[in-house]
């Protein structure tokens, strides 16, 4: 009974950690998408969602190390609007929330 419980134990953690690293190997800044404010910029570090609403995404090119700038966000939060490559890209907050980011510092001018 004590293997058994070993056993299942290890298999948790060999299907766990490789997810929890991928979503935290960005550091201690990975956020979701849709905690982003509006005129910031951020890379994707994941794209989690679902199904087909994650081919859409990455067929428009929504993928890891894309760069983007948050435009505007609805009055009650959905859906957002993203600038990337030059496309414009609404999305919705639970399309949003698959999403995983890490915020990157404002440029400098001047």
């Amino acid at each position: 009974m004590v293997m058994n419980f070993y056993l299942f134990l290890s298999v948790i953690l060999v299907t766990v950690s490789p997810i929890c690293f991928s979503l935290f190997s960005a550091g201690d800044h990975a956020m979701r998408l849709s905690e982003l404010k509006v005129g910031k910029e951020a890379e994707v570090t994941a794209v989690k969602a679902e199904g087909a609403v994650r081919r859409r995404i990455m067929d428009m090119g929504l993928i890891k190390g894309t760069r983007f700038k948050v435009v505007r966000v609805a009055p009650l939060g959905d859906p957002m609007e993203i600038l990337f490559k030059g496309l414009h890209l609404a999305l919705r907050k639970n399309e949003a929330e698959g999403i995983f980011v890490v915020e990157q510092p404002e440029k400098v001018s001047g």
